[in-house]
């Protein structure tokens, strides 16, 4: 995406804005990026440079650069204190469309302090690393900042004015690369030219050739696109920038080049883009998505008259009743679940309700408001991206600066936090794993254990068998318990008939101490597996820094012995106190198509505080059925009767935000908060439940936070 068109309008917005600049300071941001504090038109202007593999870029940034504290002052970077810092960045360049900026900078160093044949040992001098230089009269040294965008081989390199080079962030020896040896003291060689024509250099009729000749190159045996026809011939088109061109002229950016005749308005589209490198007249934009589509929404007042359903007992519904069942403990996803979702052939149409009240099914195209915190940056241009508006919402922007810094920032924050959650899913997934060996060991005791009844009936048959032992009798042959077999009961000749039976008795009663308590851990070892599931759970759904440190705290806490019961009167008080506990986060608060407040859990701590703190008698709790997921309530505050709308509406939050998220639709269980109950010394957020229904509804895949 940091394709020609847009390195021209980062050099035009430099040598507009940041030309000439004093550069006051030089600091290393990350080990691939370094920041350069310019001072131009009576301010302070940062310019970030990277030459990261995926992220590399040049802009102005307008947050205060920081030195990465953890990284040791390179070679490149003292040679940048020396010959950069106190001078002056007098313009900026590209050279014939490629993927290179230079930035010409001249400083005026002291007579003597300038030497051009050791650049390490002058800038290991005893003052190499002095700001007093630049109040110092002497000779005007030129340098050139060179920054290579081209993916892996991304770099920057300091070269003198005699195009030697000083050093680089990367250093490429000749083994590497014979061609270009990027090492100092080498000649400076810039990146080979590609074998394509500039657009500016050719005729209407030459365009066409070439872009069916490299269309038909690089589609090989299939019919190949005109936008890989586009990137193959024209010099400086990117892939993003050739969709465009096709898509401007077509309607389509996938439009074949078989048989195509459309060439003049091809042409067209084509100029209008490479014209901009003139014209100046950029459009800079970011086009952003949310993580999941959403199924399209329907009018809410579309919706059949329905009975309103409450989740109380006796009940009459038109939706999908279950029959009253005993309480249960509600793990999702427990050891042995084997519940598999309905494909989506087998689900009636159900209506889809928009994320949140007022929520407009078709956004303008230059607005990113109510996307949340979800949304991402997927692409951005120093042109509008017209063929993307369809697939996010345009963000336009006066400066391209802004637009890449908007972009990367919401790309390197999205590559944190999926980080972020890695780590964390690593660590719940090496907990389950430790939880699932100790449960599998103690299923094998509590079989073993299950045998015990059969060592006390052999005991017992040896007594009545006695008669049929003799003194050297080894083994007794007897009948099943069940009566259809016999069974062969081992004997020590050296023991008498009492000996033996008691032998049995004793191992008898030694298996039923050791199944003392087995049934209780395995139960405690699935209720943990089954919370290992829901937290791994709430850190996929997690769409924010502060909802992933939520389940962060709380995989750390799993790790600390458990606080002492406090007094009662100090319970008391603190059930007292206003708002919510510390460390519990925001919870997600939307509001139904009726104005019914509704609130959704993040982490199983704000699951827990939903269902027994915040939760009245007459609220209704939703979650997803046999899966793990959120829990939801609604705060239903004095109304008599859940109104059919709001119940869909929380059902499908309920289904968005659980591990059916991305089926057709899913089954959701509600029931009235009465009805919840925590079992004694259970995890956060579980619970037990009972007088549940259910209804299969559409996932809501986001919502926003009112």
């Amino acid at each position: 995406m940091f394709d020609s068109l847009t390195i021209a309008a980062v050099a035009d917005e430099l040598n507009r804005r940041a030309c000439p600049a004093k550069i006051q300071r030089v600091l290393t941001l990350s080990p691939l990026a370094i920041g350069l504090e310019l001072y131009a038109q009576g301010q302070r202007q940062q310019l970030i440079i990277s030459a990261h593999a995926d992220n590399a870029r040049v802009h102005l940034s307008d947050h205060n650069l920081t030195r990465d504290p953890a990284l040791n002052d390179s070679q490149l970077l003292l040679l940048l204190r020396k010959y950069v810092r106190g001078g002056r960045l007098l313009s900026v360049a590209q050279p014939d469309l490629e993927r290179v900026l230079l930035l010409s900078i001249a400083k005026l160093m002291p007579v003597g302090k300038y030497d051009d044949s050791n650049y390490t040992q002058s800038v290991n001098s005893p003052d190499a690393d002095s700001d007093d230089d630049e109040d110092l009269a002497g000779e005007e040294v030129a340098v050139q900042l060179v920054v290579e965008m081209m993916g892996r081989h991304s770099n920057i390199i300091l070269v003198d004015g005699a195009g030697v080079i000083m050093d680089s962030l990367k250093r490429v020896p000749s083994s590497v690369n014979r061609y270009r040896v990027i090492i100092p003291h080498h000649p400076y060689v810039a990146p080979p030219a590609q074998d394509k024509r500039r657009f500016d250099r050719m005729s209407e009729a030459a365009f066409q050739e070439a872009v069916a000749a490299a269309a038909q190159v690089e589609g090989k045996k299939k019919a190949g696109q005109l936008w890989q026809g586009l990137v193959g011939a024209l010099q400086g088109a990117s892939p993003q920038m050739a969709k465009e061109i096709v898509y401007r002229a077509t309607g389509l950016a996938d439009t074949l080049a078989t048989d195509f005749t459309a060439w003049p308005a091809l042409h067209t589209a084509a100029d209008e883009l490479f014209s901009l490198n003139e014209t100046g007249r950029w459009q800079p934009c970011v086009v952003y998505q949310q993580p999941s589509p959403q199924p399209s929404p329907i009018a809410l007042n579309n919706l059949p008259p329905q009975p309103s359903p409450v989740a109380g007992e006796g009940e009459e519904t038109t939706l999908i009743p279950l029959d009253y069942t005993p309480p249960q403990l509600y793990l999702a996803a427990a050891e042995g679940n084997d519940a598999t979702p309905s494909t989506k052939d087998d689900i009636p149409p159900q209506p889809y309700l928009a994320a949140a009240e007022g929520n407009d099914a078709t956004p303008s195209p230059i607005s990113r408001e109510g996307w949340g915190e979800g949304a991402k940056a997927i692409a951005f241009a120093s042109y509008r991206l017209r063929h993307l508006e369809g697939a996010g919402r345009l963000v336009a922007n006066d400066s391209i600066s802004a637009t890449v810094e908007a972009y990367f920032s919401s790309v390197e924050q999205t590559a944190a936090h999926e980080q972020l959650k890695e780590q964390l899913r690593g660590r719940v997934a090496g907990r389950r794993q430790r939880i699932a060996s100790r449960l599998h060991s103690l299923r094998e005791q509590l079989t073993r254990a299950d045998e015990a009844e059969m060592l006390r009936y052999k005991g017992e048959m040896i007594f009545a068998y006695q008669y049929a032992i003799g003194s050297d009798t080894t083994n007794l042959s007897v009948p099943a318990p069940a009566g259809e077999d016999e069974i062969s009961i081992a004997l020590d000749p050296q023991l008498s008939v009492a000996e033996n039976a008691q032998r049995y008795f004793r191992d008898y009663h030694k298996a039923t101490a050791a199944r003392a308590g087995l049934p209780e851990r395995v139960a405690d070892a699935e209720q943990d597996l089954a919370y290992l599931d829901e937290m791994a759970a709430m850190i996929d759904l997690a769409e924010g820094y502060e909802d992933i440190t939520l389940t962060a705290r709380e995989l750390a806490d799993l790790d600390k012995p458990p606080a002492p019961p406090k007094p009662g009167k100090q319970k008391a008080n603190q059930k007292a106190k206003a708002g919510l506990p510390p460390g519990l986060g925001k919870l997600l608060r939307v509001v139904s198509p009726d104005g019914i407040e509704i609130f959704v859990g993040k982490s199983m701590k704000q699951n827990e505080y939903i269902a027994f703190k915040l939760a009245a008698p007459d609220d209704i709790w939703l979650h997803a059925r046999g899966v793990p997921g959120a829990h939801v309530l609604v705060k239903m505050r004095g109304v008599p009767v859940l109104p059919q709308r709001t119940l869909i509406y929380a059902a499908g939050l309920a289904a968005g935000r659980s591990q059916a998220r991305h089926n057709g639709a899913a089954e959701v269980m509600y029931t009235a908060a009465r009805h919840l109950r925590k079992p004694p010394g259970a995890p956060p957020g579980t619970l037990l439940f009972s007088h549940e229904k259910s209804i299969r509804v559409p996932p809501i895949l986001a919502a926003a936070d009112a």
